[in-house]
């Protein structure tokens, strides 16, 4: 059952439900009582790709010791480790009215974890649209739902997933997580209390260590939460010891945020159960799960980039194919469709897909496009809860996710959903970025069909467009060779952004020549 962070344990209520059960127990609104902790949970979230999500009491992160003063968090491992299974994808919903954004792994032969993370998703976009379904109007702030996803284990015996949520509900921003556990061997989902051999030695460790760390804890919440099995996360440090969390308000006052606790190395070794040392150990030294079909490895870079073109934009009939969202899956077909028509293309890149998919990032480079900067996780740089150094980690994050795929720094950024403002465009400059739009929307995300959006980009194109499309949609990529012919019947020469705008300025922003 997915749980809402900010809701009760059940994860029964909807976030309109709970907020106004909050207010009635209170008397205050509930974004009172929140939004200080959860600014403060994201923007350690989103402060770097081995950052780890902490408790929203505002402790800092844990170092790998024992400190009680220290909020504890989950080891990550490389999501390209899922990257190089023949035939793993990640699944996307995207919304742009509602604003919504839901990504998800799904891996051959995981049928029952596949499923269940499905399930859980598209459980968690429905409650979202009912309650939030009416697109928002005039200047205020919009609605968002973004969920995402991290690798905390990985072998070829256990998988261990966690999925993060975040909602913004137009007055405050509330995040909740939860982890995922595959036993390889059984191909059968765990739960979270199966990585234990004993529950009740379990409960009074995390009791004590969450008394001994200073945390007010509901007697009767707690004992549920142990009882029903409803722990929504428990993973493993990078030392060995047991990370345990609650959502907020599920075992303690809401004013505590997100309760988590690092049982130590020795009380975990005699609490672990067989299923549980199996899974530790594929968080300590994780490697690519023997998932896919094992006669077909990662795809080579594609062919060498066509000829560099010296194109004079002032002259020519320019314009610029762009594709957001990606890598992802069909983004591979897409660039072997460009390299046989010899074109280019700018892609603005999500740094956790960027994670999953390095080596499709360096073959987007090695076929002689351009990338930018799409964010980490898709979230509205404008939103309320966006304060500007959250708007520069989610820049900074997916700069960093570029270098480490060993890729040169990109010149160029987009913000999702094409919102911006005066701090987006302030941490663009920092970050030497300059700021692309569009002029033609194909709204390929909504009409997932081949001939309506080759119709749109190349109808609605004139010289100097921007035209906006997603790779991660495989309508969009087979739609490429028709958009490419389409545009260049109609006299156009295909060039990537910077070719197209030439000089661009840091801060700036642009949406045709």
């Amino acid at each position: 059952m997915l749980l809402f962070h900010g809701r009760v344990p059940s994860g029964d209520r909807s976030p309109k439900q709970a907020e106004r059960a909050e207010q009635e127990d209170t008397g205050r609104p509930m974004h009172i009582l929140r939004w200080a902790a959860a600014t403060a949970v994201l923007a350690l979230a989103l402060s770097g790709c081995a950052e780890p999500r902490t408790s929203q009491s505002g402790k800092g992160k844990d170092d790998g010791g024992a400190s009680a003063a220290q909020a504890p968090h989950p080891a990550y491992a490389p999501a390209a480790l899922l990257g190089r299974v023949p035939g793993m994808r990640t699944q996307v919903v995207k919304d742009e009215t509602h604003h919504v954004y839901a990504v998800w792994p799904q891996l051959p032969g995981a049928t029952e974890l596949n499923g269940a993370i499905s399930k859980a998703s598209r459980a968690a976009i429905a409650t979202y649209t009912s309650d939030y379904g009416t697109p928002a109007t005039g200047n205020g702030p919009h609605p968002e739902l973004n969920r995402s996803w991290r690798l905390v284990a990985s072998s070829g015996e256990a998988l261990g997933l966690i999925t993060e949520e975040y909602i913004f509900a137009g007055a405050s921003g509330a995040e909740s997580w939860r982890t995922w556990w595959y036993d390889l061997g059984t191909h059968k989902l765990r739960p979270n209390a199966a990585l234990v051999k004993d529950r009740k030695a379990l409960r009074d460790a995390v009791r004590k260590a969450l008394h001994d760390q200073g945390t007010a804890v509901m007697a009767e919440e707690f004992k549920n939460a142990l009882r029903t099995d409803s722990i929504p996360m428990m993973a493993f440090t990078r030392d060995g010891r047991l990370f345990v969390a609650f959502q907020e308000g599920q075992v303690a006052a809401y004013a505590e945020g997100r309760v988590s606790v690092a049982l130590p190395k020795e009380q975990t070794d005699g609490l672990l159960s067989t299923f549980g040392n199996t899974a530790r150990e594929a968080a300590l030294t994780p490697s690519t799960p023997p998932l896919g079909d094992s006669t077909s490895g990662p795809q080579d870079p594609v062919p060498s980039a066509p000829p560099a073109q010296n194109v004079d934009c002032t002259v020519k009939k320019c314009v610029a194919l762009t594709y957001d969202d990606g890598p992802g899956a069909p983004t591979r077909g897409l660039l072997d469709t460009f390299a046989r028509q010899k074109a280019v293309a700018t892609f603005f890149v999500l740094g956790q897909q960027v994670n999953t998919y390095p080596q499709t990032l360096k073959a987007i480079v090695a076929g002689g496009h351009e990338i930018g900067v799409h964010t980490w996780d898709h979230k509205d740089l404008t939103s309320p809860g966006m304060s500007a150094s959250l708007v520069g980690d989610e820049i900074s994050r997916t700069l960093d996710a570029i270098k480490q795929a060993g890729v040169p720094k990109p010149d160029l950024m987009r913000p999702p959903y094409g919102a911006t403002n005066s701090t987006v465009l302030q941490q663009a400059r920092r970050q030497g970025l300059s700021q692309i739009l569009w002029d033609v929307d194909t709204n390929d995300w909504k009409d997932r069909n081949t001939s309506i959006v080759s119709q749109r980009a190349v109808s609605q194109a004139r010289s100097g467009s921007i035209i906006l499309m997603h790779d991660i949609h495989l309508t969009s990529a087979n739609a490429a060779t028709h958009v490419i012919k389409g545009l260049r019947a109609r006299g156009f020469t295909l060039v990537t952004v910077s070719q197209l705008l030439g000089q661009t300025n840091p801060g700036q922003s642009y949406s045709r020549r």
